[in-house]
């Protein structure tokens, strides 16, 4: 059979009774026979068992198949074990969906969904994934969850099987569909091409051969770091019967479409083309034609008509932007990536409901699967990059006939909207900023607000006469960050009755407060300088008139605010007594205000 179908390597999943842990014997240069097992677990997934050197365990539950959904073992726990062998191994998911109905508990086809797919590439539980398969969907619907997963971030293989039972009569044939596979220097070893197909260097395919994938030098499976401009590359194709087209995808879009020649009838088809891989994680080629006219040809086996399809060329942005600015800030996830990580959200919360309904959890089985779910859902909500949308602010703002708000309090309470988050299990976080500057420079930041409002406290009172901005910004638990509609708002503090601030006279030079005094670890000294911001400087003296500690020397207008921890300048404590604080501007008598320090 291998001969007749030419098929360099056949994994017969037959079970223990011919598992040897090493090649059949019987097993030639070109022609490797390996008898492997079918790991049938019929609640997560069939997992094809490429090179295991052990026989493995078999999945037991309580219930049986039919009246409810086993959870005791997950699939990531099948892979560590075998991926604790010996050599080369690889677990593929075999037919991934024999249907999409993944309530069906029946013995077929609902026994071979792979319900835990969501699940097992946040875990890495699988080294490949079946494309085509006799029990898998044709494409398109086929392969859409696979696109989804690239288009999710994850890099998983493409690979491909038959499920075919040569035991019996109507089987279709071994090789029907099939994967190619380079191994390491084009040379066959059992480890070697299981080595090539878990490394990507592949392609699937029905009956067309795609003899060339490159992208600037780049085959199938390897990782091109983009650094700016397009980027170059060439396919072909070839087939006995008629191709319709050979296509480049990426990110889930046609890229370019290619069609065959006149004088080819068809039968080859080949480019060169460049793309522009701003925005692109990777990039593929895929061949389809229109094959049923050719049904009689027993051994080309339908997929939609001739289908083929190679591992994607992956991409990494490294551009001088992407070294430098957050991932997770003023920007989101884009399109085709919040599509993805929604349809496996979306999975998730099917599979929370059928386990919470009908699932069988022997031993302390629960508890992992619960594990499993939580490490998935948060791993897909990162990605899914949806951020909280922009919201207002409600006041103290300024209105529409004064530059600001009046408020006849030292403690205003700040208020603005909720922030509204497209995922209903997130919540937005709020970050307060307040400044004299409409630069924000110099703010006082109250971070991590759960509420969408706020009251400074005794030490954070605001000064009479003095314009403040005040601002919000939001940000969800993924750390994505939104600003609100109003860039600001502006508020004056008056004492006066009216409310309405009368004639303001203008500020000089003052030392407005010093508090807590006496202090014992830490004192907030409040001064003002002229709207000119002449050149000054604030210290703090001993009884002796010797200088203890320099605050603050520049040139700035407006009030201010310094804090004093009692350091001198060689970073000792002072001892407790009377101090000054003494503002100097230049050519101007100082201003000195007495600090008394407790120890």
């Amino acid at each position: 059979m291998s001969r007749s179908e030419d098929l360099n390597y056949i994994n017969s999943m037959e079970g223990e009774a011919y598992f040897r842990g090493e090649l059949e014997p019987l097993s030639q240069p070109d022609r490797l026979l390996y008898f492997s097992k079918e790991h049938g677990n019929p609640y997560f997934a069939h997992l094809t068992l490429l090179g295991i050197k052990e026989f493995p365990g078999h999945t037991r539950c309580e219930a049986p198949l039919g009246t409810s959904f086993c959870g005791r073992t997950l699939n990531k726990a099948v892979h560590d074990s075998i991926h604790a062998q010996e050599e080369e191994v690889a677990v593929i998911a075999t037919h991934p969906f024999p249907t999409f109905n993944l309530w069906d508990i029946s013995a077929w086809p609902g026994s071979g969904v792979w319900r835990g797919m969501p699940l097992d590439l946040v875990s890495g539980a699988v080294d490949g994934i079946d494309l085509l398969c006799y029990t898998h969907a044709w494409p398109p619907e086929g392969i859409e969850a696979y696109v989804h997963a690239l288009n999710a971030g994850f890099r998983v293989p493409p690979s491909a099987g038959t499920d075919a039972a040569m035991g019996r009569g109507n089987s279709r044939p071994p090789g029907g569909y099939r994967v190619y596979v380079a191994p390491p220097e084009c040379v066959l070893t059992l480890d070697g091409w299981i080595a090539g197909l878990k490394a990507g260097r592949s392609f699937v395919t029905n009956y067309p051969l795609i003899n060339v994938f490159e992208l600037e030098g780049h085959t199938a499976g390897e990782v091109i770091e983009y650094d700016g401009g397009v980027l170059r590359g060439r396919v072909s194709a070839l087939c006995v019967e008629p191709m319709d087209s050979l296509t480049i995808i990426g990110n889930g879009g046609v890229l370019h479409v290619f069609k065959p020649s006149v004088e080819s009838r068809g039968l080859e088809i080949a480019a060169e083309f460049t793309i522009d891989p701003r925005g692109l994680t990777w990039v593929l080629a895929r061949v389809e034609g229109d094959a049923r006219s050719q049904a009689a040809r027993w051994h080309n086996m339908d997929a939609n008509g001739l289908f083929a399809q190679t591992a994607p060329i992956y991409i990494e942005q490294t551009t001088a932007d992407d070294k430098y600015r957050h991932p997770r800030l003023q920007t989101t996830a884009p399109a085709f990536q919040r599509d993805a990580v929604n349809y496996f959200l979306d999975f998730l919360d099917q599979l929370q409901l059928i386990f919470d309904a009908n699932g069988d959890f022997p031993d302390d089985s629960r508890v992992k699967f619960d594990r499993a779910m939580r490490a998935a859902r948060q791993y897909y909500s990162l990605a899914a990059g949806d951020p909280p949308k922009a919201f207002d602010l409600i006041g103290p703002c300024k209105t529409w006939n004064k530059p600001y708000a009046v408020v006849q309090t030292s403690r205003p309470t700040f208020i603005w909207q909720r922030a509204p988050d497209p995922d209903p299990n997130e919540h937005a976080k709020y970050v307060f900023a307040i400044d004299t500057l409409p630069s924000f420079e110099s703010a006082t930041l109250i971070a991590t607000l759960h509420d969408t409002s706020y009251t400074p406290s005794k030490k954070d009172s605001l000064l009479e006469g003095v314009t403040y901005y005040w601002r919000v910004r939001a940000y969800d638990p993924t750390g994505y960050e939104v600003a609100s509609t109003t860039d600001c708002c502006t508020l004056m503090v008056t004492f006066d009755p009216t409310g309405i601030p009368g004639y303001t006279p203008p500020i000089d030079w003052g030392i407005s407060g010093i508090h807590p005094n006496p202090f014992n670890r830490t004192v907030r000294i409040d001064y003002t300088t002229p709207g000119s911001g002449e050149h000054h400087d604030v210290s703090v003296y001993d009884v002796n008139g010797k200088l203890v500690r320099r605050l603050y020397r520049g040139n700035r207008s407006g009030a201010h605010r310094l804090h004093w921890n009692g350091q001198r300048v060689d970073g000792s404590i002072v001892a407790s007594g009377v101090y000054f604080v003494r503002l100097s501007p230049r050519g101007s008598s100082s201003i000195v205000k007495k600090v008394v320090v407790l120890r």
